[in-house]
Order: structure tokens, then C-alpha cells, then sequence
């Protein structure tokens, strides 16, 4: 009996080992399809990474003969071949550096210079260069790639690309300020900040000195936020004269995108939507300007109706210094100087001289009910767009309807708000409402405003508007 336990015990344990071996060999088969089907960034992106190798370098050829020394940290930079080994050579242990540009750079085509993980990059001009500095120019799909846990920095450079190729300037999966110089003339996004599908924090700042201007693009011609935990931070300088189909300056792509800007301007920027801003992200203004931005939907700013927009906010509790300024911009339809699709605090701003077929200040509401869906124009319905304006002057705006605002079943709440001087040349100079809900502390001034066909509803024209009014009001 003892023997015959034993026989069985061996057995099973000889089924267990049999049956474990495929499944190692599963696990690993598995294990290494993934590591094969898993694409690189460079894959992604469609970029082939410059190496020591493709510039027929060999990996332990000593630096010194090649780039130079480095003395206190700064190398000079006379040529694109020094650039190109500088930045592939010059990596740990001797992370730091700063490459001081001693003339133009004229890249090739299709050179991507990767700054890799735990390098720190600055880019400079020798104090000879012109005023502006040094110019490195971009050959077709010619980028800076900027890696995870790595970062550049710009300081009186310029990139400045071909007007051809696929690919912007610089792609930031680790960090990048631009503090001084420009990014220009780039056939698609100059920065794009993140990538999608791939995890890490990549943050880009721009600086008083930096400039991005006449690039074109789909998404963002200026700037495109498009990573998970993405961050573009502007604190300075000047997005202009950028074109895109969505974000003609600047593009936040999605609920892990955000844009805080406390500074700088965002000046004559082209879209279809989002002349100056399109967001369908997290979206910060505290100090700034957007001006002179045109687009058929949100000359100025554009927030998408399927916007993470909780934290969509323009201006602070605190600000009553009105140093947000969105003035100038043109809708050929709806919203000349705000678009508002979904949710937005606007509080301490000045929204002026904007125009637009409706809504030349703010047009609040869903675009796709308004076009795709046919609703009787008494209904009483509430679209998910809703605004608080605080503290604000909406003035000498102008429009066909809705001059200062336009609600499409909006839902509007007003706080010390001005509304004056706007002029629509048929109804509801200084606003203009179907449906939806406004409400509001009393008074609310609105005053002086024109209608031209409609003289009588000059000030405010509302229909199948909800109003709920207070008198009073305790903070």
C-alpha cells in the first residue's frame, strides 16, 4: 500500500513539473512578444534617432579629438558635426553642459539629436553673435528630442526650420525652457509637449525672451500639449502668427494636458477653432493676453464642450487688477473672444473688441446641439455649458446677435460684472439668450448697448431663459 502511494505521489508530481514548463515557456514567449510589439517613442513619432554609428563614429572613440574640451562646463560649438557629437558624446558622468554656438548651424535633413536621460542641456550664443543670436537650422524632420528625466534649455538661440518635412521642432518627454531666443517656420507643432500613450511627466516652459512663431500644424501650430501629465507652463514671451486646424497657438489635447499661463502674449493666431487657444484639457489663466487671434469657432479661445474644464479658469478670486486681457480676436461665427463648450470661471478679465457672427465676447453653449439637432426655439433646455463671470468688463464687442454675450441654453451666473458698449447689429447688443438658465446679483449692469435692427433690445434680448435674481449678496 505504502509503495503504491509513493507510485502516485511520483506521478502527480511529474504531471505538476510537465505542466509547469509550458507555462514558463508561455510566460516567456509572451514576455518577449511584448517587448517586440511594444514601440519606441522614435517608433511612435516615426523619427530615426541619430547615432555615433550612422555618422560613422566609432562608440569608443575618445571625445577630446572629435568635439573638444569642455572648459567649466561650456563647450564651443563651431560646426554641425561638433553639435551633432557633442550631444551624443558628452553624457554621463559629465551630465551638465552648455554648448556655446560660435556660428549658424545648418542641420541636415532628417537629424534627430536625442538628449538623453539625466543629460542636462543648455543651448547659448557666443557673446560675438547678433543680436537675436545664433540661428541652428532645421533640414526636413531635423528635432531635438528631449527624453525622459532629461532637459534642454534655450538661451539666445533660434531653431528655425525649412518649411517642410512632418515634424516640429523639439519633442519634450522629460523637460524643456525656452528662456531667449525663437522656434519658427516649422511644418508642424514647433514644441510638442508628452507623448501620447506614453507615461512621464514632461513639462515646457517659456520665458519674457522666447518666441513661437509662423509654424503650421493640424493640432497646435504653436504649441501641442498632447502627453498624460503633460505641463506647459508660460510665464513669458510670445506665441504668434501660428496656424492649425484646432489651436492655431496653442492646443491642450486631454484631461492629464494642462496650460497655465501667467504671462505673455498669444497674438494673431489662425484655426477653424481655437484662433489662439483650443483646449479639451485642464486650462489656467492668471495674468496675460490673447489678442488678435481669428477662427470660424473661438477667436481667441476655444473650450471644447468635451472639456475637463473644472479646472478651466480664467483669472482669479483675487485678481481685480484685470490683468487678463482677450481682446481683438474674430469668430467668423461663434465666440470672437471666448468659446465656451463646457465649463469655465472667467473672473477679473477684460473682454473687448472682440466680433463674431454670435457671441462677439462669449459665445456660451453647445455647438453640436446648435448645428446637428433641430429644437424649437422655446424649449427649455440646459446644454452642459456653463460660465461664472465675475468681476469682469465685457465691452465694445460686436456681433450680427448677442454683441457682448450669447447663451444657446447656457447656464450663466453673473457677479459684478459690466456689460457695456457692445453693439449687435440685429438683437441683444449687450446679450443675447435662448433657454437655459441665467442667474445673477442684482444690479447687473448692463448699459449702453446697441441693437441695430432691434433698437428695443438693445441692452438684453432673453427667450425661454430661467432668471434667478438675487439682491444681495455675503463673502
Amino acid at each position: 500500500m505504502l509503495k503504491a502511494r509513493k507510485k502516485i505521489a511520483v506521478f502527480v508530481v511529474c504531471i505538476m513539473v510537465l505542466s509547469i514548463f509550458p507555462a514558463f515557456d508561455f510566460a516567456r514567449n509572451r514576455n518577449e512578444a511584448l517587448a517586440v510589439d511594444t514601440p519606441s517613442i522614435e517608433e511612435v513619432l516615426g523619427l530615426e534617432v541619430t547615432t555615433l554609428e550612422s555618422l560613422g563614429i566609432n562608440e569608443a572613440a575618445p571625445r577630446f579629438p572629435l568635439v573638444g574640451p569642455s572648459v567649466d562646463g561650456v563647450l564651443a560649438i563651431h560646426n554641425p558635426m561638433q553639435l551633432m557629437l557633442a550631444i551624443l558624446m558628452y553624457q554621463a558622468p559629465t551630465p551638465y553642459l552648455t554648448l556655446e554656438l560660435q556660428a549658424d548651424i545648418n542641420l541636415g535633413a532628417n537629424t534627430v539629436l536625442p538628449i538623453a536621460s539625466g543629460q542636462f542641456l543648455d543651448l547659448t550664443s557666443a557673446a560675438h553673435a547678433p543680436e537675436g543670436g545664433f540661428t541652428i537650422f532645421h533640414g526636413d524632420n531635423s528635432v531635438f528630442l528631449v527624453n525622459d528625466d532629461s532637459w534642454l534649455s534655450i538661451d539666445g538661440v533660434n531653431l528655425r526650420g525649412s518649411g517642410g518635412g512632418d515634424h516640429g521642432a523639439v519633442y519634450v518627454i522629460g523637460g524643456f525652457d525656452l528662456n531667449d531666443g525663437t522656434i519658427s517656420h516649422f511644418n508642424s507643432s514647433a514644441v510638442t509637449v508628452g507623448v501620447a500613450g506614453f507615461d512621464g511627466y514632461a513639462r515646457f516652459t517659456i520665458e519674457e525672451g522666447g518666441t513661437i512663431s509662423n509654424n503650421t500644424a493640424y493640432r497646435g501650430g504653436g504649441v501641442y500639449v498632447a502627453g498624460s501629465d503633460s505641463d506647459f507652463d508660460m510665464r513669458g514671451g510670445v506665441i504668434r502668427d501660428n496656424s492649425a486646424y484646432r489651436g492655431g497657438g496653442v492646443y491642450v489635447a486631454n484631461s492629464d494636458s494642462y496650460f497655465d499661463m501667467s504671462g505673455g502674449v498669444i497674438r494673431d493666431n489662425s484655426a477653424y477653432r481655437g484662433g489662439g487657444v483650443y483646449v479639451s484639457g485642464h486650462f489656467s489663466i492668471r495674468s496675460g493676453q490673447i489678442i488678435n487671434n481669428n477662427a470660424s469657432f473661438g477667436g481667441g479661445i476655444y473650450i471644447a464642450n468635451m472639456a475637463y474644464s473644472s479646472n478651466t479658469r480664467i483669472g482669479r478670486e483675487e485678481n481685480h487688477s484685470h490683468t487678463i486681457v482677450i481682446s481683438g480676436n474674430t469668430a467668423a461665427h461663434d465666440g470672437g473672444g471666448i468659446f465656451v463648450g463646457s465649463n469655465v470661471t472667467i473672473w477679473g478679465a477684460i473682454i473687448n473688441d472682440n466680433t463674431a457672427g454670435s457671441g462677439g465676447g462669449i459665445f456660451i453653449g453647445s455647438d453640436y446641439v446648435r448645428h446637428y439637432f433641430d429644437i424649437s426655439e422655446d424649449s427649455f433646455i440646459v446644454s452642459s455649458a456653463q460660465a461664472l463671470i465675475a468681476r469682469s468688463t465685457i465691452s465694445g464687442n460686436s456681433a450680427h446677435t448677442g454683441g457682448g454675450i450669447y447663451s444657446d441654453r447656457g447656464w450663466i451666473e453673473f457677479l459684478d460684472t459690466t456689460i457695456e458698449n457692445n453693439r449687435a447689429s440685429h438683437t441683444g447688443g449687450g446679450m443675447f439668450g435662448r433657454g437655459g438658465i441665467l442667474a445673477t446679483v442684482l444690479p447687473l449692469p448692463i448699459t449702453d448697448n446697441i441693437a441695430v435692427s432691434r433698437p428695443s433690445y438693445s441692452n438684453i434680448f432673453i427667450c425661454g431663459v430661467m432668471v434667478l435674481m438675487a439682491s444681495c449678496w455675503g463673502e
